[in-house]
């Protein structure tokens, strides 16, 4: 999987490393990542709200807990087994100068391990 953060005024930040996944269920995903930390896992139930875009809502993190129940839509492309997504971040932290960061990710589909 790769990521790419890009954000106003700072240079763009890129993640190629593999240590994030994206798992889908019927309306559920779940995005887990390998940080020096440890294991962080959010969960999102998720519906496509238009051709091109779903929107995600977070269920459970170990993580961000205050953004649980918090909605997020992303723009989304399927290209055989490749999946592309697109988000814009905006800071909710009061005094702080609005920035948007957009987050995009590629992510190709691999058989589940069991």
């Amino acid at each position: 999987m790769k990521i790419v953060q890009h954000a106003q005024g700072a240079p763009e930040v890129e993640d190629t490393s593999g240590r994030c996944t994206l798992q889908f269920k019927d309306d559920q995903l779940a995005s887990t990542c390998q940080t020096a930390s440890g294991t962080v896992t959010s969960t999102y139930r998720y519906r496509i709200a238009r051709p091109g875009f779903y929107s995600a809502t977070m269920t459970g993190s170990t993580y961000k807990t205050d953004l649980i129940g918090s909605t997020r839509e992303y723009e989304y492309h399927v290209d055989g087994d490749r999946l592309a997504t697109a988000t814009d971040l905006q800071t909710t932290v009061a005094g702080a100068p609005t920035v948007t960061v957009r987050v995009e990710t590629e992510a190709e589909r691999t058989a589940c391990v069991r």
